[in-house]
């Protein structure tokens, strides 16, 4: 996944906007969520003990 497959903010509000009315429901607000992330870097231990 590079850059441009990241899709802007404005997009992914238009996108969830058409999702919602286009099975009737209404829209009514975006919230904004600075520094937030969908993504963590988790640490996890391995069959062998380490962790990776």
């Amino acid at each position: 996944m590079t850059g441009r497959d990241i899709k802007s903010t404005e997009e992914q509000e238009r996108d969830g906007r058409g999702f919602v009315e286009s099975r009737g429901g209404r829209y009514v607000y975006t919230y904004m969520e600075p520094d937030t992330s969908a993504w963590q870097r988790r640490r996890v231990r391995l069959p062998d003990g380490s962790v990776g």
